[in-house]
């Protein structure tokens, strides 16, 4: 084996990539804004509470690695999707490379770029608060009623509430996200008594400028949330972004449909994982017969991670498209 031509297999998806991404305009803003963000976020918390400075560099250093690894993961899961969107896949098959060569290549390219990008991370206000304090510690200052997370909810909410008022003033966004993962296998994170007396407020305070000037609220949470759907519709989310068989259709069926645009993620433990072509062609139709509506409206989403088999991959993107259109 020539080291020289493995490295030229793996240079070659690098150079796809980094082509691929100079194209894209929001790849190249990304590395310019979150820096920033990085820095005014982590920094200015770190000081609220008082780290030394050796700390501080290590809160740091672990959210520029944290997100180098994710961006370089999402690099190497754009490698295979490049060529299915330019329904290429099956010249892939036959090309004298490894899968080791994609995933060196991409994940190169990934790796630089997240060094430019020190994204804090998509949970804005309570995966924050875990981030900054620990899961264990902050349910403790919930519990015990820690008089400083006040102070660090405030600070957490006034750079949230920066960041929407320049999305909707400056950059007229007709649409806006606010993506935080609650909940858990069979419930939320979080009790609905404490999500009420800490975070709700939070929310309905950096989502209020998006209300009033008409903009479209989308929320995405993974795991079982049924617990705090109510709340969150209350503060004026009008796109939900929830997990199918983790939530259940019937209670999306029941709850959702028909009153709210839901945003269906599909299925990724059981059957499009484990399940046949068929399977997965059934749920898809059935999602789509019992949520799809005019009233409320569904969209669909499926994030496709490893070990998923490639004619399931296949049967998902088909059954999608089948039934784009299709209305019970």
């Amino acid at each position: 084996m020539s080291l020289v031509a493995e490295a030229v297999k793996a240079w070659a998806f690098a150079a796809r990539g980094g082509i691929m991404n100079c194209r894209n305009v929001f790849a190249v803003l990304e590395m310019l804004f979150w820096p920033l963000v990085g820095l005014f976020s982590v920094g200015l918390l770190t000081r609220f509470l008082d780290l030394g400075p050796a700390t501080v560099s290590f809160v740091l250093i672990g959210s520029v690695a944290m997100i180098t690894v994710q961006i370089a993961q999402l690099d190497v899961s754009y490698a295979l999707l490049y060529d299915v969107w330019a329904k290429s896949l099956k010249h892939g098959f036959i090309a004298p490379i490894h899968v080791v060569h994609v995933i060196l290549g991409s994940g190169l390219v990934g790796f630089i770029r997240g060094l430019k990008a020190c994204e804090v991370g998509h949970g804005h206000t309570f995966l924050k608060l875990v981030d900054l304090r620990g899961y264990q510690n902050l349910i403790f200052d919930m519990a015990d009623e820690e008089p400083r997370l006040w102070k660090l909810i405030e600070m957490i909410e006034a750079f949230n509430l920066a960041l929407v008022n320049n999305y909707i003033r400056r950059a007229k966004v007709e649409w806006l996200g606010y993506a935080e993962d609650l909940g858990m296998q069979s419930g939320p994170m979080i009790s609905l008594e404490m999500f009420r007396k800490y975070i709700k407020p939070s929310y309905r305070r950096i989502m209020a400028p998006a209300r009033e000037a008409g903009v479209v609220i989308h929320m995405h949470s993974d795991g079982c949330i049924r617990e705090l759907v109510d709340d969150l519709l209350e503060d004026g989310v009008e796109v939900i972004n929830l997990q199918d068989l983790v939530n259940g259709l019937d209670w999306i069926e029941e709850k959702l449909a028909g009153k709210v645009c839901v945003d269906l993620d599909i299925d990724r433990q059981k059957v499009t994982r484990f399940g046949t072509p068929q399977e997965i062609d059934a749920l898809i139709r059935e999602e789509v017969e019992r949520i799809g509506s005019k009233e409320g409206g569904l969209m669909m989403i499926y994030g496709m991670y490893p070990g998923v088999p490639l004619e399931n991959a296949k049967a998902i993107m088909d059954a999608m498209e089948k039934y784009s259109t299709f209305y019970s």
